[in-house]
């Protein structure tokens, strides 16, 4: 099959979630399928492509203003990436909610990672409330021909908002990169401390800076628990994500709390494995990534008890009602003295690139 994947996500070097689903898929069907794959970008400026595509002759692109692009694909249905594309298409894939304008001869198969900017608009500033309208969600859930969810979670979610049936929305877990087990070595261990300047025992958190990861929560709990008197640092990591004002203001003002911003690849196992416990209070999860790369370091890990926390790690780490202080505080004391003895690495080795791959190639197949 001649296949065209949508890999606009990969154009932002600091990948949140989606980022890091689009790269690990475009990975994994490259090495695991046998189709022939187009991979196609819009970016107004020069960009620099990850390696493993970046020279890849079926690469094809626009050069749009984003915000005209938006509109263009939302209002006129322009470009259509079958068109742009020198060959025959047999189907087209986005690993992301962007619209991607196409004939309607050509299946879509579009990827749903969750449903929070329909059910909680006020955690989203109005110029990405907007973005969202103008992808189309619904009409696109409606008219693809099939949906990928990372989640039993969000396939609900989608089947139940948008009046789906369920034999269209097809459950495929992402991976996991396999650097997330990396053995620590000393120098690793050494280097990472000296970069973030860890010097004390820290708590971890490491996700997007956005309302809806209900990082002010902890940060509430850390002080009600007084941990900084307890010589423990809170140390919160990941990309800025949107409305977060108030969040990196109650950082700043709150002593023992650190924000070290985004945590390149390279160094995220040794900050998970040297923290005394992670930490990832999310309201709305679509899947997880950061609790699950905890886990496969054996860090104790506490985690909401809400959408899909619970069903990506069958039980192995501690949960908690994201609203209750008093239950985090609890559960950070329990895996302080008495860390929770588990088989966290193996559920996480369950999560593999070359699993997820080969589940896309058979649904893949079906739409010939």
């Amino acid at each position: 099959m001649h296949i065209v994947i949508d890999v606009r996500s990969l154009c932002n070097s600091h990948q949140t979630g989606v980022g890091q689903f689009t790269s690990g898929v475009v990975q994994g069907l490259k090495t695991y399928t046998n189709h022939t794959y187009y991979y196609y970008y819009n970016a107004a400026k020069k960009i620099t492509l990850p390696s493993y595509i970046a020279h890849d002759p079926n690469v094809y692109h626009t050069r749009f203003p984003s915000r005209l692009l938006t509109l263009c694909s939302s209002f006129v249905h322009m470009p259509k990436v079958d068109t742009l594309v020198d060959a025959h298409i047999d189907l087209i894939y986005t690993p992301n909610i962007q619209y991607v304008p196409h004939h309607t001869k050509t299946p879509y198969i579009c990827t749903i990672h969750d449903l929070s900017f329909v059910h909680m608009p006020a955690w989203f500033t109005k110029k990405q409330r907007l973005w969202h309208y103008l992808q189309r969600v619904k009409y696109q859930a409606v008219r693809s021909t099939a949906i990928i969810v990372p989640s039993e979670s969000t396939k609900s979610d989608v089947v139940h908002t948008f009046d789906i049936p369920e034999s269209k929305v097809h459950v495929v877990y992402p991976g996991i990169d396999q650097s997330a087990y990396a053995v620590i070595s000393d120098e690793d261990t050494q280097l990472v401390q000296q970069t973030y300047h860890l010097d004390r025992p820290y708590i971890l958190y490491l996700g997007t800076i956005e309302p809806r990861k209900n990082i002010t929560m902890l940060i509430e709990s850390y002080v009600h628990g007084m941990y900084n008197k307890k010589g423990i640092e809170l140390i919160v990591a990941g990309a800025p994500g949107w409305n977060n004002k108030d969040i990196l203001r109650a950082i700043d003002t709150t002593p023992g709390v650190r924000y070290i911003g985004y945590v390149p690849a390279a160094h995220k196992a040794a900050l998970y494995r040297g923290a005394a416990v992670f930490v990832y209070p999310s309201l709305f999860e679509g899947f997880g990534f950061p609790v699950l790369e905890a886990m496969a370091q054996g860090t104790p890990v506490i985690t909401s008890n809400r959408t899909s926390l619970p069903e990506i790690t069958y039980g192995q780490v501690q949960y908690i009602y994201p609203y209750r202080i008093d239950e985090c505080i609890s559960a950070i004391d329990e895996a302080l003295s008495h860390p929770r003895l588990s088989d966290a690495r193996n559920i996480s080795q369950k999560y593999t690139w070359e699993h997820t791959a080969h589940q896309l190639g058979v649904i893949f197949e079906q739409y010939k």
